[in-house]
This record gives C-alpha cells, structure tokens and sequence, in this order.
C-alpha cells in the first residue's frame, strides 16, 4: 500500500508519495503567506486564496491510497477540516494529522515511513 504525505504550512506544501520500495517528492507548492488581518476583506481574502490553496493540494492527492497530514500550525488541521466538510471520501483516507515543524525532504521520508501499512 502506498502513503501520500503532506507537509504544509500557511505559505507551501510539499507533497511526498511513499510505498515500501520507493520515495518521489510529486509536487512542491508556494502560495502567498496569509497574515493575520484585522479588517473583514482581508480575512475574506485571505479565506479565499488558502481555499484555493486547498483544492489544489486536494487534485493532487485525490488519487491516494493513504494521506498523512504534517505541519508546524493550523494549516494542516485547516486541510483536515476542509477534507472532512467537503471531501468526506478523501478524509477517510487521513491516517494522521501530525505536528513536524519545519524539516527536511528526507526527514519527512523518515518520519512518514512509520504509517506504511
């Protein structure tokens, strides 16, 4: 079985997949930071862009076996709630919403390997 994991924070994502014999890194992803904003058109702004954000990451993953979900902050959590309210299918697949600050491609690798199933 293979293993699709996400790292992501409010400004990239890398996505990894991950089988037994194999790592690829499929995608790496930049988006603009979201910052905290104090007026109600920026929060809705901000709102929008890291909804786009979501689905981007969302039409590369569809496909997964598994996802594991690993981040510093909320992003992750944000994804986990986006999957789960509109992507219920695809939530099911989560095995994980970890907390990984900000660590390298093979650490991901590492970290990830122990979800294989």
């Amino acid at each position: 079985m293979s293993l699709t994991a996400i790292w992501i924070d409010q400004s990239h994502a890398k996505i990894f997949n991950l089988s037994p014999e194999h790592l690829t890194t499929e995608k790496k992803l930049k988006h603009h930071e979201i910052r905290h904003h104090t007026h109600a058109i920026d929060q809705i702004e901000a709102q929008f862009h890291e909804h786009e954000f979501q689905k981007i990451i969302l039409k590369l993953v569809a496909d997964a076996e598994q996802i594991l979900l690993l981040g510093p902050g909320l992003a992750k959590t944000h994804f986990q709630h986006f999957l789960d309210t509109r992507h219920p299918a695809i939530a099911k697949k989560v095995v994980a919403c970890e907390n990984m600050d900000h660590p390298t491609d093979p650490q991901i690798a590492a970290f990830a390997k122990k979800y294989l199933i």
